[in-house]
């Protein structure tokens, strides 16, 4: 994706978590490379198995259902 830059205060979330609240964002280097596209009958748009594993990021990015359960794994294990 592309790279920002942030500019801003830090302070706390309404749930606690440390964050950054921007005031001024920059567009520091603009992502060249276009995601692959959903197809309805494809998982999100990346056929071969290969490139699923090695991208692991960009399966997460461009397939929902995935994400939900990697979200889901992570927040059962933070629960532990």
């Amino acid at each position: 994706g592309d790279i920002i830059g942030a500019r801003g205060y830090a302070g706390k979330s309404k749930t606690g978590q440390l964050s950054l609240f921007p005031v001024e964002l920059i567009l520091l280097s603009p992502c060249l490379h276009m995601l692959p596209k959903a197809n309805a009958g494809c998982q999100g748009g990346i056929t071969n198995m290969e490139t699923r594993y090695r991208q692991r990021y960009l399966d997460l990015i461009v397939n929902s259902d995935i994400r939900q359960v990697f979200e889901r794994r992570s927040q059962i294990i933070n629960y532990i």
